[in-house]
């Protein structure tokens, strides 16, 4: 089929070809790079801050743990509101992690963020309540506090379930931060094998057309171009006696055309040749047969004043017979 095409055909067929395969590549690549430029934005808008939340959270936990302790220590109640500033700071991080996983519908993480926050409640309440217990019951009674036993599981306990809770979370954020980088990765990969093999396809692609389009042409020809030329050449400089090489079984290319016009060339001119000669025997022929002619004629010219000469004689000789008779019949009478 496609060899039944004309060489611009040919030529506009694979431009289609290889700008389809280019415009299915840019598509791949114009698909990766918006995955990419998405998963940068979820790092840079959401993983990197939220993991940094989270560290600020469990300074928070940090902060609040060492507070209550200082004031168990000291007796003084100024570290309370140290203690209340880092609290609100820990809650505000947890509000903002409610509104993310609402906004994303994600149950699973929600009710995780509420168990971090019912864990870092008790371990606030339990604290001041230790504080509380080393400043007005004594050190007996805030150990106690401090470090559980069989009923209560103690600040210490408290602020050490806590930090597995962040820890795991903190992992999560870093896994979920992790994985936007592992798309981008796979997804530059993708671009760049686009890129890549769309490139090869094209190349493959052009290289076969140039290779259809060169035998379609010599099919056409009937051989190489530079022989088509020379055969051209010959014929326009009139040189027909020279024979077209023609490959077997070719009835149809440029080269076998040139050849039946160039026999053909030849044919008319020793046709001309032939014609020439025979006009220019017809032409002597003619020419010798006026010759004779005109001989003839002025021979005939000659026996006619020949004739006339005689006739006239005759003429006069007549007469005279005839006056000698008058004369004689005259005597007579």
């Amino acid at each position: 089929m496609f060899k039944n095409i004309g060489i611009v055909g040919q030529i506009t067929w694979g431009f289609i070809v290889v700008g389809v395969i280019f415009s299915i590549s840019m598509l791949q690549v114009g698909w990766s790079f918006s995955t990419v430029k998405e998963n940068i934005r979820q790092i840079d808008e959401k993983n990197l801050p939220y993991v940094l939340t989270v560290d600020d959270m469990d300074l928070n936990r940090s902060e609040v743990q060492q507070f209550l302790t200082d004031v168990s220590a000291t007796h003084d109640p100024a570290g309370y509101q140290d203690a209340e500033a880092a609290a609100q700071n820990f809650k505000r991080g947890i509000e903002k992690f409610k509104q993310l996983y609402r906004s994303e519908n994600n149950s699973a993480m929600l009710k995780q963020v509420e168990e971090i926050e019912v864990s870092f409640n008790l371990l606030y309440a339990n604290g001041k309540a230790m504080a509380q217990a080393y400043i007005t019951q004594g050190i007996d009674a805030g150990n106690v506090l401090m470090k559980g036993n069989d009923t209560i599981s103690g600040f210490d306990k408290d602020s050490e379930k806590l930090l597995n809770e962040l820890t795991k979370f903190r992992e999560e954020q870093v896994s979920a931060a992790k994985q936007a980088s592992a798309n981008i990765l796979s997804q530059s990969s993708s671009a760049l094998w686009a890129i890549v093999i769309g490139g090869v396809l094209a190349s493959l692609v052009v290289i076969a057309i140039t290779i259809l389009i060169i035998r379609s042409v010599k099919h056409q020809l009937g051989g190489e171009l530079k022989y088509a030329g020379q055969v051209m050449a010959k014929i326009t400089e009139g040189d027909l006696s020279t024979p077209v090489q023609v490959q077997a079984n070719d009835s149809k290319s440029m080269i076998f055309r040139m050849g039946k016009m160039s026999a053909s060339l030849a044919s008319i001119v020793s046709q001309v040749r032939t014609n020439t000669v025979t006009i220019t025997t017809g032409a002597q022929q003619i020419a010798e047969g006026i010759g004779d002619l005109s001989q003839r004629t002025e021979e005939q010219a000659s026996t006619l004043q020949e004739t006339a000469s005689t006739m006239e004689e005759l003429s006069a000789t007549v007469k005279q017979n005839a006056e000698n008779t008058k004369h004689a019949n005259q005597l007579a009478t």
